[in-house]
């Protein structure tokens, strides 16, 4: 007998996101195939397999795992090891968990999955039991960290409790011949949760009663979307808006109801044919928009005359996303938003079900209530959402020399809670970290726990500002900690005393008697960046694993000298961070006000550039000068002149809002009288939007002043106001305009960077930060820094803005915790 032919017992350990996603039963196919017997179960480390068979069966069985395992599986490490305990089975048999199998930070919550390609057949065969079933799934597909409620993750434990499985559901769940073999969720129309369609006062409209038959809600719904109304639907995290995005009077009936006057729309299409009608879909793009995650990916948008010119179906509405040239789309996440889409040849909107400024609902109640005076109509059903979980949203990073990549904008449904695994250096010999929880920030918040080998990084939770937004962060802080069994040892918050989220912290940390560390907004932007590409953490700081990183964003409290931060170029690991250069700080006239009203900024600037009297000396003529003349602006420059809630601030993203406005963008005027922003980062956005390609390709950079460590950009003023002057009245030039800015400020941070890579012979750079989700100044700044021979490390795991910062929080944290035990082992000379 051969080697490969000898009978052998092993041990097999597989760690990652491998509960939850058909591994079992996939694994027990493979095993009985291949003639092995043994057992597989779950367990608190993963998946636990002890198999017996011949040596190349086992090779076949671990190829298998490796290379072809469940397509929504994330397999983090395989190991094997010799088994001394024989094994007696005859069979190969999936075991029931261990009563303490919790997940644990090993293993880890499936993300809610998007409709697999069999149950999508299924789902629009008439021969089958799940004909036009809108809650179908299995164990490769659909809701996951959505409906569950506790651990471990069983049915009891989710929001299905309430369905007691049918006998032929039973069977299929009974079954590892089954795809359906412990699949929690797994029910029918006989015995699973249902759908109706209703007013806010739970009766049909009227109007919808006369032209179709009501026994159908999807067909329901349908033909009201097609009359013009506005439907709030039950989604896999929460309630969502759903209109025609052809049809104009029903957008700006939706922006008109929920008071959203221009913030972008979110779209659904039935189809990837669909999609290509509206937009520019790259391969990339492609893929992403089929992933199991779904995720809203934002693209260009065709001219509105060449959309759909052959196929006789309408454009877009122009008030989708006005000032912008890209819209976010989506593929159907779930079989009801299959179902809803499948009669519908052109694109819907599908945004956030909830009042503006406040989470989306996710219970039915609250959302009749909420919402009634925006939908028309309810599509409802009865199985409860235990976590809101928004849409994801990612978008494409092109350029030249980068190619084109994928950057996260919001992390949630379909990607969170996958696990990160902890760069090497964090499990030394010296010790692992202790457990850890990370509160995140105020705005985009997302919190990290931190423990065995990964860090969990939640979904998106929003802005905390928000007092149901707050309840709801502290919900899922509790969930996250009872799921995964985390007890933390120490508590990471931001530096930003008024932070709610430091605030939480605190709280918690003084109830539980845990030590707590404040960290740095703009450390913990570089250390989000360095974790998710694997940096290694050194023990020693002073080891030269130190990076250059440009931290651009709207603002970060300093707890170094108590300033406002936004935009520098600071040299650190995750020991420590120095600040080495900067952006001129500039006031902030009116302190939050200036985050929201463009043209304070624009004061500022400019009267710190050159001195307002004399701007309006020399360039008093233009439109955008005269509207912002007519605000208080005598008041704004008494504040500053006399330091009246007028802080300093570094900010890139204050500096993007003053160039807007003095561009036209984003001013005061008879429906906006304050000249407040309708979203975070209009202004920033708009900028960026309104620059074309030609722009780009003939637009050459502004000049921006480098001395003592700081960047000045009163060069760029004159010449960027100067422009103004010449090509008054040529709307055109505006694109020009703003693409040399661009370019102007990614030249100066590319200026800045070089001699100081050589002063301390650093080879990467780290982009990082709110303001780095403008893909024209990414690009660019990536370009000229990999020309210059540097390696440039971005986002591409976790959001660039606030959505990465708890990651950045955890390991600074576990930084530290690692240099303290060293210092305690080193002996005394």
């Amino acid at each position: 007998m051969t080697d490969v032919d000898s009978i052998t017992q092993t041990t097999i350990r597989i760690r990652g996101v491998v509960q939850g996603v058909g591994l079992r039963p996939a694994v027990w196919h493979c095993a009985n195939e291949l003639g092995l017997t043994g057992t597989i179960c779950n367990d608190s480390e993963g998946v636990l397999i002890h198999c017996k068979g011949t040596a190349s069966a086992i090779d076949s069985l671990l190829q298998k795992l490796r290379c072809d395992p469940p397509y929504q599986a994330r397999i983090n490490a395989i190991e094997t090891a010799p088994r001394e305990q024989p094994i007696s089975a005859n069979t190969f048999e999936i075991l029931p968990s261990p009563a303490d199998s919790s997940p644990g930070l090993k293993t880890g919550v499936s993300p809610d999955l998007a409709t697999c390609p069999e149950c999508l057949q299924e789902l629009f065969d008439p021969n089958n039991r799940r004909y036009r079933y809108p809650f179908i799934n299995c164990s490769h597909c659909g809701p996951r960290l959505s409906i569950v409620r506790a651990i471990p993750y069983d049915r009891a434990n989710t929001s299905m409790a309430d369905f007691p499985m049918c006998a032929d559901c039973a069977r299929e769940y009974h079954d590892p011949n089954n795809r359906r073999f412990h699949a929690q969720p797994n029910a029918c129309p006989e015995c699973g949760p249902q759908l109706w369609l209703q007013d806010s006062a739970g009766s049909i409209d009227t109007t919808i009663e006369s032209t179709i038959e009501t026994t159908d809600p999807i067909a329901a719904a349908q033909e009201a979307i097609r009359l013009g109304k506005i439907i709030a639907i039950k989604g896999v995290g929460g309630f969502q808006l759903v209109l025609d995005a052809t049809n104009e009077q029903a957008v700006a009936q939706l922006r008109q109801r929920k008071n959203r006057p221009s913030k972008p729309l979110a779209l659904m299409a039935r189809d990837l044919d669909v999609i290509h009608r509206y937009c520019d879909v790259s391969l990339l793009a492609h893929g992403e928009l089929r992933s199991t995650a779904a995720p809203v990916v934002l693209l260009q948008q065709h001219p509105h005359h060449e959309q759909a010119p052959h196929h006789n179906h309408a454009p877009l509405a122009s008030n989708l996303a006005p000032q912008h040239q890209t819209i976010g789309i989506m593929l159907p996440s779930s079989p009801l938003h299959q179902l809803l889409l499948h009669a519908f040849d052109t694109p819907l909107v599908m945004t956030s079900g909830n009042p503006s400024g406040e989470p989306q609902c996710i219970d039915n109640d609250n959302a009749l209530l909420r919402l009634s005076a925006v939908a028309d109509l309810f599509l409802l059903h009865n199985r409860d959402i235990s976590n809101r979980v928004d849409d994801s949203v990612v978008q494409i990073i092109h350029g030249e020399g980068i190619g084109r990549k994928i950057q996260p904008m919001r992390r949630a449904r379909g990607y969170a809670p996958t696990p990160l695994p902890l760069p090497p250096g964090f499990d030394s010999p010296a010790g692992k970290p202790p457990d850890l929880l990370a509160m995140g920030s105020d705005l985009k918040n997302t919190f990290c726990l931190l423990g065995s080998g990964n860090v969990i990084l939640s979904q998106h939770i929003g802005d905390l500002e928000d007092a149901v937004t707050l309840r709801d962060y502290e919900h899922s802080l509790a969930l996250y900690r009872q799921i995964y069994q985390h007890q933390p040892e120490c508590i990471a918050v931001d530096a930003h005393p008024d932070y709610h989220s430091t605030r939480v912290g605190q709280q918690l940390a003084q109830q539980q008697q845990l030590p707590i560390v404040k960290v740095q907004h703009h450390h913990a932007h570089l250390a989000a960046c360095l974790g998710e590409h694997g940096w290694p953490l050194a023990i020693d700081e002073e080891q030269g694993d130190s990076v250059l990183a440009i931290t651009l964003d709207g603002m970060g409290y300093s707890n170094q000298d108590d300033s406002i931060w936004g935009g520098e170029i600071l040299l650190g690991n995750y020991h420590q961070c120095q600040r080495l250069a900067h952006l001129k700080p500039v006031p902030l006239p009116g302190g939050n006000a200036a985050m929201t009203q463009p043209w304070r900024n624009a004061v500022a600037q400019l009267h710190t550039a050159i001195g307002w009297q004399q701007v309006m000396q020399e360039f008093g003529d233009l439109n955008a000068l005269q509207c912002i003349n007519h605000q208080p602006v005598d008041t704004l420059l008494s504040m500053m002149h006399k330091g009246l809630n007028s802080p300093l601030s570094s900010s890139c993203g204050r500096l993007f809002d003053a160039v807007a406005a003095v561009l036209g963008l984003c001013l005061p005027g008879d429906d906006n009288p304050t000249g407040s922003m309708d979203f975070e980062g209009q202004a920033a956005m708009a900028l960026e939007a309104c620059i074309s390609d030609n722009d780009w390709r003939h637009a050459k950079p502004y000049p921006f002043l480098i001395q003592q460590q700081q960047i000045d950009p009163a060069p760029m003023w004159r010449s960027l106001l100067q422009d103004l002057l010449d090509d008054q009245g040529h709307a055109k030039a505006t694109g020009l305009i703003a693409a040399r800015f661009h370019k102007g400020l990614a030249q100066a941070l590319d200026q800045c960077i070089k001699p100081l890579a050589a002063a301390g012979d650093i080879q990467h750079v780290v982009l990082s930060g709110g303001v780095f989700q403008n893909q024209r100044l990414q690009s660019e700044l990536t370009n000229t820094l990999q020309q210059q021979g540097f390696t440039v490390l971005t986002h591409r795991q976790v959001p660039a803005n606030d959505g990465g910062l708890a990651l950045g929080q955890a390991l600074i944290a576990a930084a530290r915790y690692q240099k303290e035990l060293a210092e305690r082992s080193t002996p005394c000379v």
